[in-house]
């Protein structure tokens, strides 16, 4: 939670940094701005790197729950199966 609100934050001061940019009463061939722009979007996409990252951290350890549920269904399956065979063991002795 602390690097998604940190992520967050980041892109909320990049986007206000370029909406003032965009705002400001310079020719479009300015250095500073293009420089200030390239530093924008360098930022954006190292972020962008970082919540890709994530995404694929997460989507893996979802992929090893669904696993392990899947083990656990084909556990509880062969359980039930051996509950009632039991029963019906118990049922013919009586």
């Amino acid at each position: 939670m602390n690097r998604s609100r940190r992520i967050l934050l980041s892109l909320s001061f990049l986007i206000s940094v370029f909406c003032s940019m965009i705002m400001r009463p310079s020719p479009a061939s300015d250095p500073e701005s293009y420089n200030k722009l390239k530093a924008s979007s360098d930022a954006l996409r190292a972020q962008q790197r970082e919540v890709m990252r994530s995404y694929s951290e997460v989507r893996s350890q979802i992929d090893q729950l669904r696993h392990q549920q899947a083990l656990l269904e084909n556990y509880l399956g062969q359980l039930d199966q051996s509950i009632r065979d039991v029963d019906r063991a118990m049922d013919a002795l009586r």
